[in-house]
């Protein structure tokens, strides 16, 4: 399911507008899946798309399964 999950996230960054900064919104019980083993998905796509910054916010209104990706503020 991670690695599934992880090709997922590859497809939906790659067709995403580029942005430095990302937040990808996931169902709760998804969060562990989105971040993969001790936060290696985290490291590859920021590696991968170039991103300074990649955070994954759990948000209960989305389904499982569903992702959403969108910019991240500057806190």
């Amino acid at each position: 399911e991670a690695q599934r999950t992880l090709r997922v996230l590859h497809t939906l960054l790659a067709s995403a507008p580029s942005m430095p900064r990302i937040a990808i919104r996931c169902a709760p019980r998804d969060e562990t899946r989105a971040r993969g083993p001790m936060n290696s998905h985290i490291r590859e796509l920021r590696a991968d798309h170039g991103l300074a910054e990649l955070r994954v916010v759990p948000d209960p209104e989305l389904d499982r399964g569903c992702f959403r990706i969108e910019p991240l503020e500057k806190a």
